[in-house]
């Protein structure tokens, strides 16, 4: 073969190798250039649950127990060991009375006592003795029924002063006053040297563990709260923060004037962030229709056309691209919206950021999923 069929040869195995390389590089230019232009998006998931109609209301901290403390016996104050402010806890000393004379009468029964003791043992060998004498006819029996008479009422006088001893002690203990609960000390009414009766308030003690908030209910809303109904409860003084909680009483007395009934809501202060009197801004989650589940889906899924309509952007199953998809939307519920839609299911991941500048069939790249819940 001469040298110029060899070079023609040659050219011929070449041509389909280099248009193989044409092609291929034109189609990974072609996906470099895809990728290039994916939007970046942010994501979350659908989510399917029940709506309920929420209704925010005004409520006030209250104690759930509040206790004036008096003296259970007349006296004159020795010692206080509490003062407005402080907290106690159940079993601490609070006040001490003068108990001086109370003391001197126990001790006085407690003499008795062990007088009585003697006196019924003598009662008891003169009756054994006397037992031994009838046994051999020594004495008649009515003799020995008198020292039966005696062992009996001398057993008596004995119970009567023990009975009597055991109050003078207790009325010795109740000379000092102890917290009969955990609490806060929140008023004080005597000092140092005051004479006091049982009728004297001495100071005012308020449980502070667990509290309340009393809701003023209108009454087109109070037949529908239960007890344990979903409240969330939030404070001026902790804007960031929502509290959890539930009814736990309702008091069917309503307010002529307002129309109104009181509820109850427990209120945990373990922590001690709350105080009586606060004001409270609570909104009760009342089930709502037939309680079915709904798909909820965030505000920003929500793309709005100047017609009115809404769309969103669902993301197909290889997460690279978006497809635009027409809904109705319905009910508010926690900042998120209800979707109507037979396209979208729980759990499909929708578009939240970045859906502004989406088009039909392009590209999408993923930066971060976000998840939502219902607080």
């Amino acid at each position: 073969m001469s040298f110029m069929g060899v070079r023609e040869m040659i050219r011929g195995m070449i041509r389909p190798v280099i248009g193989t390389v044409v092609i291929l590089l034109a189609g990974l230019a072609m996906a470099a250039a895809q990728q290039q232009s994916a939007v970046p998006v942010k994501v979350t998931r659908a989510l399917s649950m029940p709506i309920y109609e929420e209704v925010p209301l005004t409520g006030s901290v209250i104690t759930k127990r509040t206790s004036r403390l008096s003296p259970h016996e007349a006296g004159l104050i020795l010692r206080i060991h509490v003062d407005r402010g402080d907290a106690v806890r159940e079993g601490d000393r609070l006040l001490v009375l003068d108990d001086e004379l109370a003391v001197i009468d126990s001790e006085r029964i407690a003499a008795q006592v062990k007088e009585a003791e003697a006196v019924l043992q003598e009662a008891i060998r003169l009756r054994n003795n006397a037992a031994e004498l009838l046994e051999d006819k020594h004495i008649p029996a009515s003799d020995y029924a008198a020292y039966l008479a005696e062992v009996d009422r001398y057993a008596a006088i004995l119970e009567r002063l023990q009975h009597e001893h055991a109050r003078q002690r207790r009325i010795v203990s109740r000379h000092v006053i102890f917290a009969p609960f955990d609490g806060v000390i929140t008023a004080k009414f005597v000092e140092q040297g005051e004479w006091v009766n049982p009728d004297t308030a001495l100071f005012e003690l308020a449980e502070m563990q667990v509290l309340r908030i009393i809701v003023p209910v209108p009454q087109h809303f109070f037949h529908r709260l239960h007890i344990g109904t979903e409240a969330m409860v939030r404070f001026d003084a902790y804007s960031d923060q929502v509290f959890s909680t539930q009814v736990e009483r309702k008091i069917p007395l309503g307010s002529d004037n307002a129309r109104t009934f009181p509820v109850m809501i427990a209120l945990d202060n373990g922590q001690g962030l709350f105080a009586p009197g606060m004001s409270a801004r609570v909104t009760f989650r009342l089930q709502s229709g037939n309680n079915q589940a709904v798909i909820l889906l965030p505000d920003d899924a929500i793309v709005r056309k100047p017609d009115g309509s809404g769309t969103i952007w669902r993301v197909d199953s290889d997460a690279v691209r978006a497809r635009q998809l027409q809904v109705e939307t319905g009910r508010r519920y926690a900042q998120k919206i209800e979707i109507i839609s037979d396209e979208l299911h729980p759990g499909d991941l929708v578009v939240i950021r970045g859906n502004e500048r989406l088009k039909d069939d392009q590209a999408i790249a993923i930066i971060e999923e976000v998840e939502f819940k219902i607080n």
